[in-house]
């Protein structure tokens, strides 16, 4: 189900809800903590008001004591419990909005919350409910064996690459379905693309729950010209499922200039590409505007794509992989190019179509910052946001 609304049609009785956005921020960000944010500035912007309940997982690596101890507080922890308690004391918030649990905070404190009788939503940034590890992805390929023959095969695969740590996200996502998170103990769902929709309705959860909800991007006044830029782009985690090997190879056999924001493996010697480090805010705003086009080479199925879509308001077109949610934001040959995943010798043929045509360049940045601004504007993510509120309210 989707749901867009015109925001003038908001009824007055959600000026007085109060509202607890419940997120664990990952080691090294990530679309989720970005529309976290966002999220959260939008319901303030729009006069809400707001209880923010988060976590940071632990930077950098941790010793077995360390790595026990979270674990127990992914199950459960009797101070996050009472932390909870404390939340829902006296008149208590209207809602829980999830955003991400693990590691700092327990299925069970779904489940707590439900016998206080408070209304659930549970934002599906990533597939962890159907991945232990939320990805979907294995040596350098797809992978559904867990959704297929459980979360065993995470352990059986080590799938994090210490077993520890393997079995620590295999129970953390068996204590979740034992909960009940998967179908029953959540009110509503919001995935942020039809095609997680769509992934997520196969593997158990009741479609009349699930509600589609693109990402909001703000989009700046006016749009860049990226025909006068002199660099390809890349900016993004760097982990193997966002498939920067691949753009790393197209870009060795076009030459072309690329600049990557993202922080840089330890001495990357790369001929014509640029490390530019972590950027966020006005600096990774610059990077866009400045780029003629932006490469998302991923070999996992993203929910969403948000680079792709911060690179489209901007009007600077995308070249990306032909595979889940990016499929769906990324029309080839209407707001963007695609190609096949892990394909070096097909990125390198758009790259340089691109960088070759201006006039292609102008007209798909056009066409992907009007997308953008149709789909992701603030205001119909509020709107939208507010009606999966009323579903799960029962208004």
């Amino acid at each position: 189900m989707s749901l867009h609304r015109d925001p003038a049609g908001i009824p007055a009785l959600r000026e007085s809800m109060h509202l607890i956005q419940l997120h664990n921020r990952k080691r090294y960000g990530g679309g989720d903590s970005v529309a976290y944010a966002r999220t959260c500035a939008i319901l303030r912007c729009h006069g809400q008001a707001l209880t923010e309940w988060t976590a940071e997982t632990p930077m950098g690596s941790l010793n077995f004591r360390e790595k026990l101890l979270l674990l127990q507080r992914s199950l459960f922890s009797r101070t996050v419990a009472g932390d909870l308690d404390a939340l829902l004391a006296g008149a208590g918030p209207h809602l829980l909005h999830v955003h991400n649990l693990f590691p700092n905070f327990s299925p069970a404190l779904l489940l707590q919350a439900r016998h206080r009788r408070i209304p659930l939503v549970f934002h599906c940034h990533n597939f962890r409910l159907t991945c232990p590890v939320e990805t979907h992805f294995y040596k350098r390929g797809t992978c559904r064996k867990c959704l297929d023959r459980g979360a065993v095969m995470c352990v059986l695969q080590n799938c994090r690459g210490d077993l520890a740590e393997s079995a620590a996200y295999a129970l953390q996502s068996a204590l979740a379905r034992r909960l009940g998170i998967v179908r029953d103990l959540i009110d509503a769902y919001i995935a942020p693309t039809r095609f997680t929709r769509d992934w997520l309705v196969a593997a158990g959860i009741p479609a009349e729950k699930l509600f589609v909800l693109p990402y909001p991007v703000p989009a700046p006044e006016s749009a860049a010209d990226p025909a006068l830029n002199e660099y390809a782009a890349f900016a993004g985690r760097i982990s193997p499922e966002k498939g920067l090997d691949t753009l790393l190879a197209a870009q060795e056999m076009t030459g072309l200039p690329l600049q990557i924001a993202g922080l840089a493996p330890e001495n990357p010697i790369t001929a014509n590409v640029t490390w530019r480090g972590f950027l966020q805010g006005a600096e990774l705003d610059a990077f866009y505007r400045h780029a003629r086009f932006l490469v998302v080479p991923s070999l996992w199925f993203e929910t969403f794509g948000l680079v792709a879509g911060e690179a489209m308001a901007h009007g600077i077109p995308v070249i990306a992989s032909r595979i889940g949610a990016l499929a769906e934001l990324v029309e080839d040959g209407r707001t963007g190019l695609l190609f096949s995943p892990g394909n070096p010798d097909e990125l390198a043929a758009l790259m340089l179509r691109l960088w070759n045509d201006p006039d292609l360049c102008r007209r798909l940045g056009k066409a992907g910052r009007e997308k953008i601004l149709k789909l992701c504007h603030p205001d119909i993510y509020y709107a939208g946001l507010m009606g999966v509120y009323e579903k799960a309210i029962g208004e």
